[in-house]
C-alpha cells in the first residue's frame, strides 16, 4: 500500500466485511498477511527490483487510483509468474470509499464524499478539512496528513459492510479481501 494510513483503513474494511462475512480475512488480527509501505518514488523500486522475492510469497500491492503512472506498476505485478497480484482503486484514494455518515459520526461534520476529485478539485480529506476549518475558523485548515490520519483513526473504524456498501455498489473492496482470501 502506498502510506500508513492506507493500512489502517484496509484493515477496518476487512474488518467490517469480516463481521458480515467470516470467510472473507480480519487483516486487524490474520498474522498471515503483512504490510509494507510503498509510497512515492520509492514504489518503483519495490517494483522493479522486487525487493521481497527471497520470501517466496506472493505479493498484494493497491495503489490509489490518482497516479495514472501507478498502472505500470500493477501491469509489472501482475506479470510476474509467482502468485503476486495488484490493483489501482477505481476510486481516487482509499478515503474515496468513506461514507459520509462515518466521517459525520467520527468528526462531526457533513459531507458529500465524491469517487474522484469534487468540482473545485479536492479530495475526500480537503473537503473534511475545509468542513472542520469552516466549523472552527481559526488558524488554517489541517494539512491533508493531519487528516487523513484522522480519518483512518476515526472514521474507518465507523465503516459497517452495509456502510461500504453503499459507497462502493461495484464491490470492489470486498472483491480484494476474497483475493486476499484466496490467496491465504
Amino acid at each position: 500500500v502506498e502510506g500508513p494510513t492506507d493500512v489502517t483503513a484496509l484493515k477496518a474494511l476487512s474488518r467490517a466485511l469480516h463481521q458480515e462475512d467470516p470467510t472473507l480475512p480480519d487483516l486487524h488480527i490474520d498474522r498471515r498477511v503483512a504490510f509494507a509501505v510503498l509510497r512515492g518514488s520509492t514504489l518503483q523500486h519495490w517494483v522493479t527490483s522486487h525487493y521481497l522475492r527471497d520470501l517466496g510469497l506472493p505479493e498484494i500491492h493497491i495503489y490509489d487510483g490518482d497516479v495514472a503512472a501507478y498502472a505500470a506498476h500493477v501491469a509489472a505485478v501482475n506479470a510476474r509468474t509467482d502468485g503476486s497480484w495488484a490493483v489501482q482503486t477505481t476510486k481516487h484514494e482509499i478515503e474515496s470509499y468513506l461514507h459520509a455518515d462515518a466521517i459525520h459520526e467520527a468528526l462531526g461534520v457533513v459531507i458529500t464524499v465524491p469517487d474522484q476529485l469534487d468540482p473545485a478539485g479536492h479530495a475526500v480529506p480537503r473537503l473534511v478539512a475545509l468542513a472542520l476549518f469552516a466549523l472552527n475558523p481559526v488558524g488554517a485548515p489541517m494539512s491533508d496528513t493531519k487528516i487523513k490520519k484522522r480519518l483512518a483513526d476515526q472514521a474507518f473504524a465507523r465503516m459497517t459492510a452495509q456502510r461500504l456498501a453503499a459507497r462502493d455498489p461495484a464491490g470492489e473492496v470486498e472483491t480484494w479481501m476474497r483475493r486476499v482470501a484466496a490467496m491465504l
